[in-house]
C-alpha cells in the first residue's frame, strides 16, 4: 500500500489517481497521519463497493453507541444506519 501526502496529491493528483489505479489503494496522509483511504473500482464494481463502506460506516457507529465512545449525534448514527439499510 502506497501512501501519500495531502501537498502530494494537490500538487500531482494525476500521479496518485494512477498509482492507485495501478496499484488498486493507497492512504492519504495530513502531517503524517493517515486521513484517506482511496480505493480503485471499476464503473461495475462502483454500487458493491459503495454499499460495504455504508456498511461498514453504520457498523463503525453501532459498535461506538455500544462502547459508550460516541462522537456522533444520536441523529447522525441513526442516519448512518437507515443509509446502509437503503444501501446507499
Amino acid at each position: 500500500m502506497n501512501f501519500y501526502g495531502i501537498k502530494e496529491l494537490r500538487n500531482d493528483t494525476r500521479a496518485v489517481l494512477g498509482a492507485v489505479a495501478k496499484d488498486g489503494n493507497a492512504v492519504i496522509t495530513d502531517k503524517g497521519k493517515p486521513k484517506v483511504m482511496m480505493v480503485s473500482i471499476t464503473e461495475r464494481d462502483f454500487e458493491e463497493v459503495y454499499a460495504v463502506c455504508a456498511r461498514l460506516k453504520a457498523q463503525r457507529a453501532a459498535e461506538a453507541l455500544q462502547s459508550g465512545d460516541v462522537s456522533m449525534t444520536m441523529e447522525e448514527i441513526d442516519a448512518e444506519i437507515a443509509s446502509a439499510r437503503r444501501g446507499e
